[in-house]
């Protein structure tokens, strides 16, 4: 094969034979990675290489990955990101508070309410530490300034940004109590002093100096700040000089290049291209700082937070908290790393908390990382060379390190990965994305199928402009589920009657299946939650004038282009709109619009009309997601019927826990 020789400054150098040699096959790997990378992801043919995290012996800290704690035993509450200090060896986190929420659905910072009380007043715990490498608190600071913390950076100078991510309701409970907070971004000197605000706390907006739920910032080496206003429903990145002044933004929600569907978080590599995390569109978003679109990477899952190794290696991390079945099939929950110059996934860490066959992610909002130190050099010179995931669902800071190497090591190695990008390429074959579905491409006026919807609390975010009557009739009402929940012994949920949830509740508020039948003169639509069924009659026929009142109303469909759109009058006003106990009237009309946008999946907008208890229609700008299932047993439809009878058995496995009964 030839003698290796090495240059005066170490520099290998290699005989002709032997380069000619490592060019073919490199070309080879080349060609491969490009063909490969959106297929190679399925657990059964991962082409990554495993990695031993705390539990298996690696890294310097306490095994079993429980590192950081806080003083005085004070239970941790999920850290909502975590980043590496500027001295290489320092930890930033920024926690929320504590895990006291008087909710259990809530506990886990799933909802925002780890920092503030049911009545609005945020706790008295801080929420930015800074821990030393043994896991110590060396500093703390935030207390009482934020509802739901989300994103965190440490720029150049030790600066910490932090955003505050806080849902509109939240912000809304909050400022009942005199509390203004939310829709944020700060940025503290290393001592916790406040440098510099960015947005209005407790207010909400889509302007130049508003936020609506800002999930990430980072900044650019000469001081431009980046903003990832993704959290709500802005889906823009909005750019600032380093003193504050607006300069422009770019996105919307949508699907097409530059668009995004919640802009979770946002870095910048070393050669200053922002990558954005859109993660309900399955994706990485590559942008130059002037918001020009340069790349988008489909093969790091859904991201829902990312950072970069600040050494020669060009690393980047993508934690994936939330593929599933459903919304993501043949990707695990974990952490992938990668080129950051053209995207390889050269590791992965299985989340082993993660489960694919649920939608509830394995951290949800909570999965920031920041692995600046963890590589071969970082070890050699002593510093952490671990990856510091954030968020685990028992609040507290693990630590995995991936023992990076380099794969072109031999020609041996290289051979090995043609052989597993082949069996890959193999195995997923047109299951990658780059790929159409198989099977026959769809008919865009066929809705026929087994569909599986993302559950939603509320269809209108922010609350709806209430009437009078409007308002007292939400206040009134006391739900199970979310932000106002409370014990259903002392509630009203219609639910907990044994109840329908009626139109539009069925569709939104549960993570379950329904099913189109499409006939000659109507589309039947069946529930598989309660075991329901429903027509939407598509012959021509006129909405009655003077409906009878159902759970499920009165329907009329027509199909204008590619949308089938669904007219409902005549609904049961004991059924409410959401789970958050958003009230209807008998003159309440409701609008579904269906769009089969490919093959597999399908989105749904519902708006909502009723002048007796809303200002204005709800429920507009708002999608939701279903997505076709297989015809397998877990695909078709199970048995989940809420009966009297079963009323003990659903109080202690669903209503109970929701409402803080044990």
């Amino acid at each position: 094969m030839g003698v290796i020789q090495y240059a005066p400054e170490g520099r290998r150098v290699m005989s002709k034979a032997y380069q000619l040699g490592w060019m073919a096959l490199w070309g080879i790997v080349v060609f491969l990675a490009a063909v490969v990378v959106p297929f190679a992801q399925g657990p059964a043919d991962n082409p990554y290489r495993p990695v031993k995290g705390l539990a298996d012996g690696g890294g310097p800290s306490v095994p079993g990955g429980e590192w950081a704690k806080l003083p005085g035993g004070r239970e941790m509450g999920p850290p909502a990101s975590v980043h590496v200090d500027v001295d290489g060896e320092s930890i930033w986190a920024f926690i929320r508070c504590d895990e006291t929420s008087p909710v259990p659905a809530a506990r886990g910072g799933r909802f925002g309410l780890d920092c503030m009380y049911p009545d609005g007043r945020l706790k008295p715990h801080d929420t930015i530490y800074k821990f030393d490498p043994k896991g110590s608190v060396v500093k703390s600071f935030g207390a009482q300034m934020f509802i739901w913390p989300h994103g965190m950076y440490v720029d150049r100078e030790g600066n910490v940004w932090v955003t505050d991510a806080a849902a509109e309701d939240a912000v809304a409970t909050a400022a009942k109590a005199g509390v203004k907070a939310g829709h944020i971004v700060r940025k503290f000197s290393p001592d916790g002093k406040v440098l510099m605000t960015l947005g209005e706390p407790g207010v909400a907006g889509n302007d130049e100096y508003h936020f609506r739920s800002p999930a990430g910032v980072v900044t650019a080496p000469n001081g431009d700040i980046f903003v990832a206003d993704g959290h709500g429903s802005n889906n823009r990145i909005v750019k600032y000089s380093k003193d504050g002044k607006f300069i422009k933004a770019w996105g919307k929600t949508g699907y097409a290049p530059g668009e995004f569907r919640t802009a979770h978080c946002i870095g910048m590599d070393k050669r200053g291209r922002l990558f954005v995390c859109d993660r309900s569109n399955t994706r990485i978003q590559i942008f130059d700082q002037e918001g020009k679109h340069l790349a988008t990477w489909h093969q790091f899952g859904m991201p829902s937070g990312l950072a970069f190794s600040v050494n020669d290696e060009d690393l980047i991390y993508v934690f994936d908290s939330e593929s599933d079945n459903v919304d993501n099939p043949g990707f695990d929950q974990g952490i992938r790393i990668g080129d950051a110059l053209n995207g390889w996934v050269k590791y992965f860490i299985l989340d082993q908390g993660g489960n694919p066959r649920t939608q509830t992610g394995s951290g949800a909002e909570l999965p920031w990382i920041n692995t600046a130190m963890c590589s071969e050099e970082s070890l050699a010179h002593g510093s952490f060379g671990s990856t510091l995931k954030s968020g685990e669902p028992t609040g507290v800071v693990g630590r995995n390190c991936p023992m990076p190497h380099r794969i072109a090591k031999s020609i041996g190695i290289v051979l090995m990965i043609l052989l597993l990008s082949a069996a890959a390429f193999t195995q997923q074959g047109a299951r990658g994305r780059g790929a159409p579905p198989p099977g026959p491409p769809h008919d865009p006026h066929d809705l026929s199928g087994i569909w599986l919807g993302r559950a939603a609390g509320a269809l209108n975010n922010p609350p709806p402009s209430f009437t009078p009557a409007g308002k007292a009739a939400f206040d009134a009402n006391k739900p199970s589920f979310g932000p106002r929940a409370v014990a259903p012994a002392f509630g009203n949920d219609p639910l907990g009657g044994a109840n329908p949830p009626g139109i539009p509740r069925a569709l939104i508020s549960h993570a379950t299946k329904l099913q189109f039948i499409q006939l000659p003169d109507k589309m039947v639509q069946l529930v598989e939650w309660n075991r329901v069924w429903r027509e939407i009659w598509t012959n021509g026929r006129r909405l009655p004038a003077d409906p009878d009142l159902a759970w499920y109303g009165y329907s009329t469909g027509r199909w204008e282009g590619n949308e089938f759109v669904v007219d409902t009058i005549g609904l049961d006003p004991r059924a409410w709109v959401d789970e958050e106990g958003t009230p209807k009237t008998d003159a309440a009309r409701v609008q579904e619009r269906y769009h089969r946008i490919d093959r597999d999946n399908l989105e749904l907008t519902i708006i909502v009309t009723d002048p007796k208890m809303y200002t204005k229609p709800i429920g507009t700008g708002v999608k939701f997601m279903w997505r076709l299932q297989p015809d397998t047993p877990t695909g078709n439809f199970i048995e989940d019927i809420f009966a009297p009878m079963d009323e003990e058995s659903f109080n202690k496995r669903v209503r109970n826990p929701a409402g803080g009964v044990r």
